[in-house]
């Protein structure tokens, strides 16, 4: 990787930890219960359905990396070798979302793919970074009409 290319996206170890810790102290709790009843077995079953699908999110969320040379975003899939490489001037939106993780927020980008056709990836930035800032200043010298949102109220996102 050269030394222009850098990582923004979180790698989201921590809720992959906590995941992983919650799956292991239900499955005790059901395995040390003498009396096991579908009011203790429900909610474990809910939990674990819930934290595995948090596990699997994790795991699935793409790597994104910036050429701060070539001002061009990398999005690597985790499973996969296949990198989708987004010129910053293709970027039509970079929206602040109160969705996060380990984050406590992402952003969510907006873009015109190859075929022309707009498609988003949620990035979960590294926690004490200003990487973003720096990807908002460089989009918005390519592309002036790229909207930029750097507060949510919460709900937004889901009224689009």
């Amino acid at each position: 990787m050269s030394e222009s290319i850098k990582r923004i996206s979180s790698s989201l170890l921590l809720p992959r930890i906590f995941a992983i810790i919650a799956v292991l102290s239900s499955l005790i709790g059901l395995f040390t219960t003498e009396h096991l009843t579908i009011a203790i077995v429900a909610p474990q079953a809910f939990l674990f359905a819930l934290v595995a699908w948090l596990f699997f999110y994790c795991q699935n969320t793409p790597i994104i990396e910036y050429d701060y040379l070539e001002e061009k975003l990398q999005v690597r899939k985790r499973k996969s070798d296949q990198i989708e490489v987004i010129p910053v001037q293709n970027i039509t939106k970079i929206l602040y979302s109160s969705f996060g993780l380990s984050t406590r927020y992402s952003y969510v980008i907006v873009y015109q793919n190859q075929g022309q056709e707009q498609s988003q990836i949620r990035v979960f930035p590294i926690p004490f970074q200003k990487d973003i800032e720096q990807l908002q200043l460089d989009t918005k010298a390519k592309n002036p009409d790229v909207v930029i949102s750097n507060w949510s109220v919460g709900w937004n996102e889901f009224f689009k």
